[in-house]
């Protein structure tokens, strides 16, 4: 990995931390959220880690209100409010990048050095849009994508890195 960092493809675990107060992940996932917006370094996800953190977010705001009372609809409803802000919020910051055929045979390909197939698409993806790395807090992960030559880092790894740029 080169000390000169352009694009970062951020994986749901970074945002649902930047998201959440609660989770551990939260100050760091933040901070290199902003540092790589004041550095010029973009931010990229794909369309399936936007799914998959609208139903995340939806998911926690309803099981978070569950602790209070039955939900209602009204609490439904403010859950998926909730995500949808959290997509948006995903998009005018970070470039959402599509997936296709290419990237389902890619990630099939790599089924050798990693059995999960929704990693996988996100390593395909990474591959063609020349990302400098993956970001994740998953270890299994970055583990796997060393073998397919992803370059992947922890969300601290890759704040260090920003940090270092002028």
């Amino acid at each position: 990995m080169t000390s000169v960092v352009s694009k970062l493809l951020l994986d749901a675990n970074v945002w649902i931390d930047s998201y959440f107060k609660s989770r551990s992940g939260n100050v760091t996932a933040k901070h290199l959220i902003n540092e790589a917006a004041r550095k010029s370094v973009g931010l990229l996800h794909t369309a399936t880690i936007e799914a998959d953190v609208f139903f995340l977010v939806a998911a926690k705001h309803k099981e978070l209100s569950r602790l209070e009372s039955p939900l209602t609809e009204q609490q439904s409803a403010a859950a998926r409010e909730m995500a949808w802000a959290c997509t948006e919020h995903m998009e005018r910051i970070s470039t959402p990048i599509g997936q296709d055929l290419f990237d389902l045979r890619l990630a099939r390909g790599f089924r050798f050095a990693h059995n999960d197939l929704e990693d996988n698409l996100i390593l395909a993806a990474a591959k063609r849009a020349e990302v400098d790395a993956v970001v994740t807090s998953d270890k299994r992960f970055i583990a796997h994508a060393t073998a397919v030559a992803v370059p992947a880092l922890t969300p601290q790894q890759a704040l260090d890195l920003i940090n270092a740029l002028p």
